[in-house]
C-alpha cells in the first residue's frame, strides 16, 4: 500500500481517477493510525503529489476535495490524596462535571482539549460523610502535546472538638480522657473541652481516667462519631445516698412491709425482671421476696434447716448464701451448710442440681460432685453456674448438663495469680460476671478482688492484700474482708466491703473509691460518709441503676442510688 505514495504522477492519475481519490483518501486516513506522525507525514506527501500531478496545483483542476486532518485531543487529570468523604465533584472550565468516589487516588475528565487550549480545574462540591475540604493544586494551564496529569487534589478532614459538662464534682483529682489519650484535668463543675481537635467523622470515647477523692464519676453521651462539634458529653460525679428498704434491725423472720419485716443474717440477693428483690436469708434458712412496694414474704424454705426439695415453704435449706439468676428467671443458691447447689424456679420449685451433701472437692455430674461450704454464685449467658467453694478455696463450674469441674484454684490457701489450678485463693465469696465473660471474685481473706478471664487466667485486679480502707488505683488500694461484688454495664465493679462497713467502686481502669459509709458500724441513712453499714456482705444492681446491699450484721436491706456529691 505504501508504494502508491511514490508512483509517477501520470501513472497515479491514470490508475487512480480523481473521482475515486476522494473516496480512497478518507479510507486511508481511517485505515492508518492518524495519530502516528509517520503515517500523517506520508499521507500529506501523497496528497500533495496527487494534487500536483493531476492538475490540482495552482488554479487548475479545482475538483480535488480538501480533507483536513483530525485535531489531536488530550485528557486533563491528575492525582487525589486524602479523600475519605463521598460527594466530591470537580469541574473543568466551568463545565464537564466529574464525580470522584471516596478513596480515589486519581481522576480524569471525560472531555478532552486540543493543544494550546486552556484548562481550569476547580472543586464544585466538597465531600461529606465525613465532611472534608479539598483544594486543587496546579489547577490551571495550557495543554501541550500530551495528556495533562499534573493537577493534584488534596483533601483534609474538617476538624471538630469534643466538649461537655461536669456536675456534682466536690473533690479534686478528676481526669478525663478521649480515646484513651488527650488527658484533661477538671477542677470544677461546668464546661470542659478537650484540647486536641479531631478529624470530622472520627470516633470519640470519653472516659474517666482518674476519680476525684471520695466520689465516683460516670459519663453519658460519651462515645460516637463526630460528624460535627460534640458538646453533649455529660460527666456526673456522685456519692451513694443510702436508705433502708426493709428490716427492723433486730433478728427475726417476720413478714411485713418494709421496716416491719425482719431478717436473720441476710446474704445473697438477686433482682428479677419485675423489680422484685430476692434475699437469701441465711440464718433463717429461707429465700425472701421483697416487692417494689417493699412487701416482704417468704418465697421458699422453712426456718428449720434441711435439704428437702419441694415447692415454696415445703422445701428446706441450711444457710443459703449466694444467689444468682439465669436468663430464664431461675435462681441458684449456694446452700452453704448442705454443701449443695440448689435451683429455684420462678414458681418456687426447689431442686438440687449438684453436690452430694458431704464435704469434699470431687468433680463429677450432679450429686456425684462434692463441695465444702459453697458460697457465691454467678450464672453466665450460656447457663453455666460458677460457685465460690469457700472452704475448698476453689472456683467451680457447673454446666447446664450438671457437670462439675474446677475452674480455678489449687485448693491450697494462697494468693498466687496464674491459669486455672495454678492460681490460689483464700476463702472466696462473692462472684460477678461482666459483659465480656470475665469473672470477678471477692477473695475475702486475701483482702483483694480477683479477675478470671474466660480462659481461666487469674490476676489480682484491686487490693494490696493488706487489710485497710485506702482508696487508690489497683493494688495501691486496700479492702478488709470484701464479700460481695456486682458489675454494671460500663464495667464498673461495686464491692460490699464487709470488714470496713463501706460501699466501694472499682472503675475498669482499677481506680477504687468509697461511695458510702462512715467506716463505723451503724444503720444511719444518708449521703456518702454520713451513711453507715453494719457488715455489708452482698450488693446487686437493679434495672433502674439502684443498688441493694444486704447488711448481714445489721439485719437490714439497704438501697443506694448515686447522687451529686455533697
Amino acid at each position: 500500500m505504501i508504494s502508491i505514495f511514490f508512483m509517477e504522477p501520470t501513472e497515479a492519475c491514470m490508475t487512480t481517477p480523481l473521482s475515486q481519490t476522494r473516496f480512497i483518501l478518507p479510507a486511508l486516513l481511517s485505515w492508518y493510525a492518524l495519530r502516528d506522525s509517520i503515517w500523517r507525514t506520508a499521507l500529506v506527501f501523497f496528497m500533495s503529489v496527487v494534487v500536483t500531478a493531476c492538475g490540482g496545483g495552482g488554479n487548475g483542476g479545482g475538483f480535488f476535495p480538501f480533507f483536513p486532518l483530525p485535531t489531536q485531543l488530550y485528557a486533563v487529570g491528575g492525582t487525589v490524596t486524602g479523600l475519605t468523604g463521598s460527594g466530591l465533584v470537580l469541574q473543568n472550565n466551568g463545565g464537564d462535571d466529574l464525580a470522584v468516589p471516596a478513596g480515589s487516588s486519581s481522576f480524569r475528565f471525560a472531555g478532552k482539549l486540543a493543544k494550546g487550549e486552556a484548562y481550569a480545574v476547580r472543586v464544585k462540591t466538597q465531600p461529606g460523610s465525613p465532611a472534608q475540604t479539598c483544594t486543587v493544586n496546579s489547577a490551571t494551564g495550557t495543554v501541550a502535546d500530551a495528556d495533562v496529569s499534573t493537577v493534584t487534589i488534596v483533601c483534609a478532614s474538617n476538624s471538630v472538638t469534643v466538649s461537655g459538662t461536669v456536675s456534682g464534682l466536690v473533690g479534686s483529682g478528676l481526669v478525663l480522657q478521649n480515646n484513651g489519650a488527650d488527658s484533661l484535668a477538671v477542677a470544677a463543675n461546668g464546661s470542659f473541652t478537650f484540647a486536641t481537635p479531631m478529624a470530622n467523622g472520627a470516633t470519640y470515647a470519653v472516659t474517666v481516667s482518674a476519680l476525684p477523692a471520695a466520689e465516683f464519676c460516670s459519663v453519658t453521651n460519651g462515645s460516637g462519631t463526630a460528624a460535627a462539634d460534640v458538646s453533649n458529653v455529660a460527666v456526673q460525679c456522685s456519692v451513694g445516698s443510702v436508705t433502708t428498704v426493709a428490716g427492723t434491725g433486730a433478728k427475726g423472720s417476720a413478714n411485713g412491709n418494709g421496716t416491719a419485716a425482719s431478717f436473720n443474717q441476710p446474704f445473697g440477693m438477686v433482682v428479677d425482671s419485675g423489680g422484685n428483690l430476692y434475699v437469701a436469708d441465711s440464718a433463717n434458712n429461707t429465700i425472701r421476696k421483697i416487692t417494689p412496694a417493699r412487701d416482704v414474704t417468704t418465697f421458699a424454705g422453712s426456718v428449720t434447716p434441711g435439704s428437702t426439695n419441694g415447692n415454696g415453704t415445703l422445701a428446706s435449706f441450711d444457710r443459703p448464701t449466694g444467689l444468682a439468676s439465669d436468663t430464664g428467671g431461675n435462681f441458684y443458691t449456694g446452700d452453704f451448710n448442705n454443701n449443695m447447689i440448689r435451683k429455684i424456679t420462678p414458681a418456687a420449685d426447689v431442686t438440687t442440681i449438684a453436690g452430694s451433701g458431704a464435704f469434699g472437692s470431687t468433680n463429677g455430674n450432679g450429686t456425684a460432685a462434692s463441695f465444702n461450704n459453697p458460697a457465691g454464685v454467678a450464672v453466665d449467658a450460656a447457663g453455666n453456674v460458677y460457685i465460690s467453694d469457700y472452704n475448698n478455696n476453689l472456683i467451680r463450674k457447673i454446666t447446664p448438663a450438671g457437670d462439675v469441674t474446677t475452674f480455678a484454684g489449687s485448693g491450697a490457701v494462697g494468693g498466687a495469680d496464674g491459669n486455672g489450678t495454678a492460681a490460689s485463693f483464700n476463702s472466696p465469696v462473692g462472684l460477678a460476671l461482666d459483659a465480656a465473660g470475665n469473672l470477678y471474685v471477692a477473695d475475702s481473706l486475701n483482702n483483694v478482688i480477683r479477675k478470671i478471664t474466660p480462659a481461666g487466667d487469674v490476676t489480682t485486679f484491686a487490693g494490696s492484700g493488706t487489710a485497710g480502707a485506702v482508696d487508690g488505683n489497683g493494688t495501691a488500694a486496700s479492702f478488709r474482708v470484701p464479700n460481695g461484688v456486682t458489675v454494671d454495664a460500663s464495667g464498673n465493679i461495686y464491692v460490699a466491703d464487709y470488714g470496713n462497713n463501706l460501699f466501694r467502686v472499682i472503675t475498669p481502669a482499677g481506680d477504687v473509691r468509697t461511695l458510702a459509709g462512715s467506716g463505723a458500724p451503724g444503720a444511719a441513712d444518708g449521703k456518702g460518709a454520713a451513711a453507715s453499714f453494719n457488715g455489708p456482705v452482698s450488693v446487686v444492681l437493679d434495672g433502674s441503676n439502684a443498688f441493694y446491699v444486704a447488711d448481714y450484721d445489721g439485719q437490714l436491706i439497704r438501697r443506694i442510688v448515686l447522687v451529686p456529691g455533697p
